[in-house]
């Protein structure tokens, strides 16, 4: 070997190695896990809740993040609404503490978006250890809806959704929408999910992190009125009924005639047991619930319908139903690679190649 080619393939090893330790950013499987432990909070509460009225002043007062801010807001008891309309939370800045407490006949229909017991969880807020039992049932727009809340950017722990859930798009069991920066830990859901797009038992629409849930409720397994106009509810019942009997009777028949007229099989699409869509994490998480309309449906998972993040450590024990891109455990992935490297890191190998070869 020359000493030119062994100078070449030196400053070659060289410049790889630079860019593999100051170019690439460390890998990993997304945010780092929260334990059970930073969830509990010691501190004494600034507001605490015991009775309906209680609860309804909150909802009333907390307009905006500034009332909820660094506060804790801790139920004393479990609190039964009785099936009475409810006007849920704005905003949780603070940490909002169910203390093993549940709050249980709750009802919300109607023209809803961002929508759940609380509407927005924000960064640095927290809902933990709170249970929640109910109706909600929205239509028009009726997006970014969940049990415990429809928009996520803070953490969620400890939580638990029984009842129903009938939306239009990012519906979930806890959370409807579970940003970049929020996380949903050790959360379970047992009620039933129904929407057309992006509807989950966990969350239907996720970005952030989702980490040891469990979903034992039905998801999509029903079919309902989603999203209809309450004065077209009677014939519109009476048409899909009828069109889901000829489903069952032959599934060949979904795209004949006027059955595609009466329901819009396509329109259901991205149903998962713990996340409908995901781009950020899922791990150590199980569904046990029936996920799918059988015969209808489009990109339907066990555990998330499409998925482009990072999901390990799942599992499924439930039946999954649908038309077309079903699996066990993910209906459909898409793999997503990205190389980012830091602003300089070509000009330090630069710099690095250019010190060689004035030492040689």
């Amino acid at each position: 070997m020359n000493k030119r080619t062994y100078i070449n393939r030196t400053v070659s090893a060289l410049i790889a190695a630079a860019l593999i330790f100051t170019g690439l950013p460390q890998t990993g499987y997304g945010a780092e896990a929260v334990s059970a432990d930073n969830a509990k909070i010691s501190q004494s509460a600034d507001i605490s809740i015991g009775t309906a009225e209680e609860l309804e002043e909150l909802a009333l007062n907390a307009k905006n993040s500034t009332y909820t801010s660094g506060k804790v807001i801790r139920l004393t008891k479990d609190i039964d609404l009785g099936g009475k309309e409810f006007s849920p939370i704005a905003v949780m800045a603070g940490t909002f503490d169910g203390n093993g407490h549940k709050i249980s006949g709750i009802k919300m229909t109607g023209k809803l978006s961002e929508t759940g017991f609380i509407r927005q969880v924000s960064k640095g807020g927290a809902v933990i250890g709170l249970t929640v039992e109910g109706t909600i049932s929205a239509n028009g727009t009726a997006e970014n809806i969940g049990g415990i809340t429809g928009e996520n950017e803070g953490l969620i722990s400890n939580c638990i959704f029984s009842g129903s859930i009938d939306a239009e798009k990012s519906v979930g069991g806890i959370v409807g929408h579970n940003k970049e920066d929020g996380t949903i830990l050790q959360c379970e859901n047992d009620g039933a999910v129904n929407a057309r797009n992006k509807v989950g038992g966990i969350a239907g629409y996720n970005e952030g992190t989702i980490d040891s849930c469990k979903n034992l409720g039905a998801i999509n397994s029903v079919p309902s009125d989603i999203g209809k106009d309450s004065d077209d509810e009677d014939d519109t019942n009476d048409d899909e009924k009828d069109a889901l009997e000829l489903i069952d009777t032959n599934p060949t028949d979904i795209f004949e005639g006027d059955l595609k007229d009466k329901i819009d099989v396509k329109a259901v699409k991205y149903t998962g047991g713990i996340a409908g869509a995901s781009s950020g994490t899922v791990r150590n998480s199980s569904n046990r619930g029936t996920v799918g309309f059988e015969h209808i449906g489009y990109i339907t998972g066990g555990v998330v319908g499409y998925d482009r993040g990072i999901l390990y450590s799942c599992t499924n024990d439930g039946t999954v139903y649908g038309r077309r891109d079903i699996g066990g455990i993910v209906g459909e992935f898409e793999p997503y690679v990205s190389n980012i490297y830091e602003e300089d890191s070509i000009d330090k190998a630069g710099d690095e190649l250019d010190d060689m070869v004035d030492i040689i």
